[in-house]
């Protein structure tokens, strides 16, 4: 009988274990390890796509703090995937290779329109806050000191590959009765921004399409077109004048792919938009020319851009004409 004491003891100890363990694994306020971490092993390991052009390797050294500090984020495995150009990111983006990307405005644009797979999270923001540029129609102080006294006259475009200097104009003027390249609005299409800038500054055309950081509470502008035109001749912003400025275009998103789990899209989203404060060197690392922070941004934001890109355009000019511009760099 002595065995049936011990077994039963045994079989009660067992009994009070399992009823402790089912406790404590659904009394409120303790912790449960979520289903939704699933996630982290059906990818793997979370990778981040940036573009690295033909400094690859550079590029993703500069990138390691980011990549740390997203790896100790997700609590998962977390590689760089450097593309050759905007292109082949999206190309990734789209075909699941990547689950994060860092875009140009026009390469979210494309991304949406290939596959409406993708949103973004956060825009970084420039040193005072804000998260979008214009484009701009710059004339001499001369002249001419209105958008209508500028059609028919020179207007200087620096590329057809230009989204600031010539897609997203053209869409947005076209909205206003205004068609770019007709006989009332003749262009002169230059290789690039600064062959465009270089043509003006000589004397050459009456207008010139380019871009201007967006200025608060009256501040003055010292980033864009009209600033490196001031810059070159050693005059005043002050010797050139907007005839014409279009709605605002948002700097391009940090983005992930739709279908990416809601508790990882969370976890990247709050420390985003605190890291510039929390781990500067980190932001910096990934986003070098916008020092004010990442700020959320929503897909709708991004719609102006799309239009812009599908204005007259079939969907391969789009794609082709929208992976080609680097706003943050060339712009």
């Amino acid at each position: 009988m002595r065995w049936l004491t011990r077994l039963f003891a045994l079989v009660l100890v067992s009994a009070l274990w399992s009823a402790s363990a089912r406790a404590d694994v659904q009394a409120p306020g303790k912790s449960v390890a979520p289903e939704s971490s699933m996630w982290r092993k059906k990818l793997g390991t979370f990778r981040i796509g940036i573009v690295g052009g033909n400094r690859a390797g550079l590029r993703t050294r500069q990138s390691e703090p980011f990549r740390r500090v997203v790896e100790k984020t997700l609590n998962m495995p977390v590689e760089i995937f450097t593309a050759r150009d905007h292109s082949a990111l999206v190309e990734a983006l789209v075909a699941s290779r990547i689950e994060y990307a860092v875009l140009s405005g026009t390469s979210y644009a494309a991304a949406w329109r290939v596959c409406k797979c993708v949103e973004p999270l956060v825009a970084p923001a420039a040193a005072n806050g804000t998260t979008s540029f214009r484009s701009v129609l710059i004339t001499r102080s001369t002249g001419p000191n209105s958008l209508g006294e500028a059609a028919g006259g020179k207007i200087l475009v620096p590329g057809r590959q230009s989204f600031a200097g010539y897609l997203y104009p053209r869409a947005q003027l076209a909205n206003e009765g205004h068609v770019l390249g007709g006989a009332k609005w003749p262009l002169t299409i230059e290789k690039g921004a600064e062959q465009a800038m270089t043509a003006f500054l000589g004397g050459s055309g009456d207008a010139l399409f380019g871009w201007e950081a967006e200025p608060v509470n009256g501040e003055a502008v010292t980033r864009g077109t009209r600033a490196t035109l001031a810059g070159g001749t050693g005059s005043a912003a002050t010797d050139y004048q907007l005839v014409w400025r279009s709605k605002p275009v948002p700097h391009g998103p940090h983005t992930v792919r739709s279908a990416l789990d809601s508790e990882a899209k969370a976890l990247l989203s709050e420390f985003l938009l605190t890291m510039n404060e929390t781990d500067p060197a980190a932001y910096d690392a990934i986003e070098p020319f916008l020092g004010g922070g990442f700020k959320k941004i929503a897909a709708e934001a991004y719609k102006p851009v799309i239009r812009a890109l599908d204005y007259r355009m079939s969907p391969q000019e789009a794609l082709r004409a929208s992976l080609l511009s680097q706003l943050r760099l060339s712009q």
